[in-house]
Formats: C-alpha cells, structure tokens, sequence
C-alpha cells in the first residue's frame, strides 16, 4: 500500500500548479450484529475445526475524501473494521481505494493505484475479468471489494466502441486466493462495442491472469424485447491451477492441476426481467469443477488423519476454483417500494449446486428511516445433506444492523 502512496504523492506537484475545482468528503458507518448457526460435517464436527463465532458485533467505518482537479481526480478510501465475537476482538484499518485519473485526451484517460474495475452483464459472477473472484459474501449488503493494485489505459475509440489495457504489477498485500501460491503479475486487454439507441453490447477480453497461462474470454447482452434480455460471460484458461485430490503413495492427498494445455471454461448465461422489479436466473458452467466422486475424495483427504491433512484442508479451501463443482443455478430477485412502502428494498437471491442440491438462500432488506440513517438486515439458510456441498460450514447466518450516512 506505501507504495502506492508514494506513487500518488509524485502527482502532488502537478496538482499544485492546478486549479482545485472540488473536493467532497463522505462517511458512512454499519454497525450490526450477525448470529451464524454451523454446520456439523466431516470437515467441522461439532464446530470443533473452524469455531465458527455464534455471535458477533461489527462496527463498519468506511470514508471517501475526493479532489477533482480540473481533468483529474484523486481519490482515497480509508476503511476501519472493528468487531468482537465469542473468541477474539480486533479492529483492523485498510484502504481500500486510492487511486488518481488523468484525461490525457477527451477520449484517453489512465488511471493508477488500489482501484476496483468491474465488467460483464452477470450477476453472481463475471469470469471474463480475471483480477477479482467470486466470494459468497459478496452480494451481501455490507460488503466491500479490496481494491487491487493496477494500472489503466481507457481508450474511448469511438461513442461506442472503447478499449482499456489493465496491468496488475504488485500486490495488494491481501492473502492470495489459491492456498501456497504468491502473487504473480497479470495483464488483460479487453474490447467493448455497443448499439447506439439500445441496451446491447458485447465485449472481448484476453491476457495473462495469475492462474493460467493465458485466458480468452468474451460476454454480451441482448435486449429482445422491452424490459427483457439475454446474456452470457465466459472465460477460457490454458493450464489452469488448481487442486484436486489424488492418490500419491497410498494416500489422498490435494494436488496441482496437470499442466498438459487443457483448456477450461468458466461460463455463465443468463435471463433478466427488469420492470416494476428486477430478476435474473442464472446457469454457470465450471469445466475444471469437481464431480461427485471427486467431490467425495476431496472431502475424505481434507478430513482423515494423515500427515498431509492440514495441507489438504487448507488447499481444498482455497482451491483456484471460483467454484467447488461443475453446474449451479442462480435467481435473483430485487424490488425497491414493495407494497408501497417508500424507501424499501427487498432482496431474494438463491444459489444451487446441480451435484448435490444443495445450496443457499438469502433474503435481505434495506429501509431508510431517517436522511441519514437506514435500517438493513440479512438472513441466510443453507440447505442440503449432511456433508453436501454448501453443509460443511454454515448452518443459517443472520444479521441486523443500522447504516449512518455523513
């Protein structure tokens, strides 16, 4: 992060020479609590591995401070997490964004440090972009993405045609998503082209992300008639890394993904309704996911007692798969004024893995009560057998809490 810093501090003497137009500062903090119920299973029993906290109290303080400097703007955004549970407390003070963009021409901008830079027309997930991956807290209300470390070239070619060139060269100092691997560099590129007077686009991208040896990848979205469209987002990896159990010596343990050229493809296509509310069904297709049986070995290895079991438990967690197997199926559902209830949002979504049945529904509101204050709250259910795919933590999560806006 320092670095980063530093290299936004080199900006200063250009912004001294320049006219400030504005600057605004903004603050919001979520204080809430959130029960969880676990999940007794083969990789938890009796919550005994993960203690899973059964209560927690979190404050949630995040600030936004932004100069606008004539064609450029700097922006930084400080973050503080406190909380407390049955076992520990901790506050813990990041930033998330802080980043500077420059207009070069009226239609070439860059832009440099922690930045979030998102694509595609899904929901739960979006594999043509390589920097940022799937995490199931991420459609919750309180969540925030990390911004990471990149460089950016926007190109707007054209009104509808644009450009960008994305360089990732340093960490963002966050743990890596695949167990035992550091940070590598990744570059992407990706094309964009849209139809003047609608909803359409479609988009190519491609590159060097940290997992693979190279990825293609490419998403669209088609209106067909008022109201609904069609879309898909897809990626495919040369020599992608992953582990995936093996016997090795009589024993089975987690181990890298062959790499012999496979190509593997990471898709999700989709159906969206968006009138007087909004809803998506979703199918992701995961090619490198585990089936059943590999599912089931992957689970006796990162439970039986070996001496690679603490090995084969971490890399099952953080396996380089987005997701664990092959098939799932995704609906959303969001409706803002429900019963005309002014200031009201409603959220349904529910997530389905096509192996086993199992998965996941979460309901949550959000209502504000005051100009500055809303009140939100979450609960999550997790369905399945004992030992099935979305069984082996979570049990049910629930979560209250107010939001203040400065």
């Amino acid at each position: 992060m320092c670095r980063w810093l530093f290299v936004l501090l080199l900006q200063l003497p250009f912004v001294a020479r320049a006219q400030v137009n504005e600057f605004s500062f903004s603050y919001e903090a979520y204080l809430f609590g959130e029960q969880r119920g676990f999940a007794d299973s083969v990789l938890n029993p009796g919550n005994a591995i993960f203690k899973v906290p059964d209560t927690t109290g979190v404050l949630d303080q995040r600030a936004e401070l932004k100069w606008a400097i004539n064609d450029a703007k700097i922006i930084f955004r400080p973050r503080i997490v406190s909380y407390k549970n049955d076992e520990k407390s901790d506050t813990d003070v990041n930033l998330t964004d802080a980043f500077y963009e420059q207009y070069i021409t009226d239609r070439i901008f860059s832009t440099v440090g922690l930045q979030v830079y998102q694509w595609g027309p899904a929901e739960i997930m979006n594999p043509s972009n390589p920097f940022f991956h799937f995490n199931t807290n991420q459609r919750s209300l309180v969540y925030k993405e990390k911004g990471k470390a990149l460089l950016r070239l926007n190109w707007n070619a054209k009104s509808d045609d644009s450009f960008v060139f994305i360089v990732e060269p340093v960490s963002n100092n966050e743990t890596h998503w695949i167990a035992e691997e550091k940070f590598k560099p990744q570059f992407a590129a990706k094309f964009d082209t849209s139809w003047s007077g609608t909803r359409n686009f479609l988009g190519l991208a491609m590159g060097i992300p940290d997992n693979a040896d190279f990825f293609i990848g490419e998403y669209f979205q088609y209106e067909f008639t008022e109201g609904f469209s069609i879309y898909a987002d897809a990626k495919h990896s040369v020599n992608a890394f992953f582990y995936a159990p093996e016997t090795q010596a009589g024993f089975l343990r987690m181990l890298p993904s062959p790499q012999d050229g496979v190509v593997s493809t990471l898709a999700v296509g989709g159906l969206r309704y968006e009138d007087t509310f909004d809803a998506r069904l979703e199918y992701v297709y995961n090619s490198a996911g585990y089936d059943q049986k590999t599912f089931d070995n992957a689970l006796i290895a990162s439970s039986k007692l070996t001496p690679f079991l603490v090995e084969n438990l971490t890399r099952f967690q953080l396996s380089g798969l987005e997701l664990i197997s092959q098939n799932y199926i995704y609906f959303s559902i969001r409706k803002t004024d429900p019963f005309d209830i002014k200031d009201l949002s409603l959220f349904f979504r529910s997530l389905t893995s096509l192996m086993d049945n199992s998965g996941v529904e979460q309901f949550e509101f959000d209502k504000s009560v005051l100009d500055w204050m809303n009140v939100f709250g979450q609960y999550s259910a997790y369905r399945g057998e004992q030992d099935s795919e979305f069984k082996l933590i979570d049990d049910w999560k629930a979560s209250f809490g107010i939001k203040a806006i400065y």
